[in-house]
């Protein structure tokens, strides 16, 4: 699987978990606790390989890893940081010659 698909399909997951998991745990509902995991795993998922993407990339300088590395770490809770990250921010920090190939 390629890394854009490892991306993209563990942030679904983890929205979807998250967001279901949430709304059992109100209801009182039986497995909330199953699909919280299951978005927690997601989630390190995402993390884990938006991180070893920046980490990797010659196309940004140490200022923009640092902020890519505070932004992904302390805001996946509220998504917007994952969000940004597959929408704007990977092209810039993926090499042309890779963003298009990994396509």
């Amino acid at each position: 699987m390629k890394k854009v698909q490892v991306l993209q399909v563990s942030i679904i997951i983890w929205f979807a978990t998250i967001t279901i998991g949430a709304l059992l745990k109100i209801l009182h509902r039986p497995y909330s606790d199953v699909l919280l995991a299951i978005g927690m795993l997601a989630l390190l998922v995402f993390l884990v390989s938006a991180l070893v993407e920046v980490y990797q990339s010659t196309r940004i300088n140490n200022a923009e890893k640092w902020m890519w590395f505070i932004g992904l770490i302390f805001l996946p809770g509220i998504g917007i940081a994952g969000i940004f990250y597959l929408l704007v921010g990977r092209k810039n920090v993926v090499a042309k010659t890779d963003f298009v190939t990994k396509l």
